[in-house]
C-alpha cells in the first residue's frame, strides 16, 4: 500500500482540489486533520471525493492497521498497481508567506513528519522567493524520495501565480508584458487578498 503524501499550499487549494477529485484510482485519501483542512475538505465533499480527516498521529496508527489486516499489501513499492495508492494531504497556513524563514521551517517540519509514513512527498510549493530552492539538498538524508511541481521543460514552477499561469516561461514573458501589474489574483488570492494586502504581504511578492 504505497503512500504518496502532499504538503499542500492553501493557495493552490482549487488546483489541488481539482486533481485529487479528478484521479479516480487512488485507493484513499486522507487529510490531516485541523482548521487549514477545513475548506479543501468542504471543497472534495462538493466534488463528491470520498476522503477521511485524521490528526498526524491517527494517520500513521490507520495506515499500520491497513497493513496488518489479512491479506493486506506489506510492500512500500510504487511499482504497484495505483489503485492501490493512499494520498494523504497536509495543508499549511496561509500565512506563512509573510516570513519565508518561517514558511522553510513549517514544510521542512512537515516533511520530516509525513516521511516517517511516506514512500514519497509531493511539495505541492513553488520555490517561494528562493524559500524552498534548496530542499531537495537540505533533506537528502529521507528515505522516501520528494517530488516538485514542475512546468513543461521539467523546471521546477516558481510560485503560485507562474503555475496559474502554466510555467516560469509563462510567468516570465507575463511579467514582461505587464511590467505595470502590482498584483496577480488567482481565486484564493481573490478571496483572502486583504488580509495580505493589511500586513504588508503584497511587498514581498
Amino acid at each position: 500500500m504505497p503512500v504518496l503524501s502532499i504538503i499542500a499550499c492553501r493557495m493552490l487549494e482549487d488546483e489541488l482540489v481539482h486533481l485529487l477529485s479528478a484521479d479516480q484510482e487512488v485507493r484513499e485519501l486522507l487529510l490531516v486533520d485541523g482548521k487549514e483542512a477545513l475548506s479543501l475538505s468542504a471543497k472534495l465533499r462538493a466534488q463528491n471525493r470520498p476522503h477521511l480527516l485524521l490528526g498526524q498521529d491517527r494517520i500513521a496508527e490507520h495506515l499500520m492497521e491497513r497493513q496488518s489486516r489479512p491479506g493486506g499489501i506489506l510492500s512500500r513499492s510504487f511499482h504497484r498497481k495505483a489503485a492501490e495508492l493512499v494520498v494523504v494531504v497536509s495543508p499549511l497556513r496561509l500565512g506563512l508567506h509573510s516570513d519565508l524563514d518561517l514558511l522553510k521551517a513549517a514544510v521542512y517540519d512537515n516533511i520530516r513528519r509525513l516521511a516517517a509514513f511516506s514512500d514519497g512527498i509531493l511539495i505541492f510549493y513553488g520555490k517561494c522567493g528562493n524559500a524552498l530552492a534548496d530542499l531537495e539538498h537540505d533533506l537528502s538524508d529521507l528515505a522516501c524520495t520528494i517530488y516538485f511541481l514542475t512546468d513543461e521543460r521539467g523546471e521546477r514552477i516558481d510560485d503560485c501565480i507562474a503555475l496559474a499561469l502554466g510555467g516560469n516561461k509563462n510567468y516570465d514573458r507575463t511579467l514582461a508584458e505587464h511590467q505595470d501589474v502590482a498584483l496577480f489574483m488567482t481565486p484564493m488570492w481573490a478571496s483572502h487578498w486583504w488580509p495580505f494586502w493589511l500586513n504588508g504581504f503584497w511587498q514581498r511578492c
